[in-house]
């Protein structure tokens, strides 16, 4: 799933903000006990034993996928925001993914497989160059 990391201008404010967030999954969920991201929307995804099938929610941040977490579990829930929302229990691992540009969307969509950017693992070929001079070189279809 794509999502737009609104109001947030980098990874590590993502990160931030995220730690906020983390709380001990409820018992009746999938992870219970377990730490988790809570993260809120208006809608329950329709495929949501596709999503829950290892699926991830990729961010958005300033028009690029730059990151994700494993999404563990969705449950309806009451919150300051109304009744019946999803509430995303995601993995509190943020993983950073290799930078693709992508329009800044409203709520959430589907993301193919097939498009999934890859995961980084650091050196060389990962997240090595300043985030700036990455976005600079993806442009020029250089990375």
């Amino acid at each position: 799933m794509l999502k737009t990391a609104a109001g947030v201008p980098d990874l590590d404010t993502l990160a931030a903000r995220q730690a906020q967030f983390t709380v001990t999954a409820p018992a009746d969920s999938r992870a219970a006990g377990c730490p988790v991201v809570l993260h809120s929307t208006r809608n329950m995804p329709r495929r949501r034993d596709a999503v829950l099938d290892g699926g991830s929610i990729y961010w958005i941040v300033r028009r690029e996928i730059v990151a994700r977490n494993r999404i563990l579990d969705m449950v309806e829930a009451d919150d300051e925001m109304g009744p019946k929302r999803c509430r995303f229990l995601l993995d509190p691992a943020l993983v950073a993914v290799a930078r693709v540009h992508r329009r800044p969307i409203q709520g959430w969509r589907y993301l193919p497989a097939a498009e999934a950017p890859r995961d980084l693992a650091g050196g060389p070929d990962g997240d090595s160059l300043p985030p700036h001079l990455a976005r600079d070189l993806a442009d020029l279809g250089l990375l």
